[in-house]
């Protein structure tokens, strides 16, 4: 659908959109048990350590700090990150066919 303003076409609100199969996937082993979410887990905090390396290697002219303490503020944003998501994870809706629970869109 275009807009009548401009050229680009308008889009939904991510909350109107499905999920996508990446992220219906992140949503189910998140939320299972066992190695499957154990390992989901790791890949998550793989993830986002590496975001967080990036954006505290991108700020460090701003606070300063090197070495070792930008190392462990990047894990602490890591973890932290995951254990928000951990506690959220029943909140987000996946698509048709997810396990108990889940809320399907």
């Amino acid at each position: 659908m275009m807009s009548s303003t401009d050229d680009e076409p308008t889009r939904s609100p991510a909350s109107e959109r499905a999920p996508d199969d990446e992220s219906t996937g992140w949503v189910r082993t998140l939320g299972a048990n066992g190695p499957e979410r154990e390992a989901a887990v790791v890949r998550l905090h793989a993830l986002l350590l590496a975001v967080a390396w990036a954006e505290t290697g991108r700020r460090s002219g701003q606070h300063g700090l090197r070495g070792p303490e930008l190392d462990d503020l990047a894990c602490q944003a890591a973890d932290d990150a995951v254990m928000s998501i951990l506690r959220k994870i029943t909140e987000f809706r996946v698509t048709a066919g997810s396990p108990p629970g889940r809320t399907s869109s």
